[in-house]
């Protein structure tokens, strides 16, 4: 709720092509989710997703555990000195993100999102859709990022 105040005073909703990026949207779907499944954001996320999916080993780091066996330990994550990897919030925490999981378990989101048993179609290509460039080769649609290679580097296109 407190994002929420804060962009409500210091973000504007801007123009097609004046991108800023923002957590907001997801923080709104968090809150709507607890509402309308009950209970915490990550329970719910173990419950309807990961579950089904066959996600056993992702899950929040400082909320909860994965589904089968212990956590394990998160990748080294430095910035700067600083060891943040077991750091309380890495900026990107509960409906924004900051899920722990292995790559065999994003492998199984990427499959069932590619292939329409997370979101239908027709609101994925909505969501895939490039409307914001972040910087060259870095490109955002409604909660997915688009990666053009070849923008990188010319050798790298296609």
């Amino acid at each position: 709720r407190e994002l929420l105040d804060f962009s409500r005073k210091r973000q504007a909703p801007g123009r097609r092509g004046d991108y800023r990026y923002s957590d907001t949207g997801f923080v709104v779907l968090g809150l709507l989710a607890e509402r309308l499944y009950g209970g915490q954001f990550h329970e719910i996320v173990a419950r309807e997703l990961f579950a089904p999916l066959g996600m056993e080993d992702s899950y929040y780091p400082g909320r909860s555990a994965p589904l089968r066996g212990p956590a394990r330990p998160l990748a080294p994550l430095r910035l700067g000195g600083a060891e943040l990897s077991e750091a309380a919030s890495l900026s990107a925490d509960w409906a924004g993100g900051g899920a722990a999981a292995t790559l065999g378990d994003f492998q199984r989101l990427a499959t069932a999102l590619g292939e329409g048993r997370v979101v239908s179609r027709d609101p994925l290509r909505l969501m895939a859709e490039p409307r914001n460039r972040f910087e060259r080769g870095v490109h955002y649609g409604l909660g997915l990022m688009r990666l053009r290679f070849g923008e990188f580097f010319p050798l790298l296109s296609g």
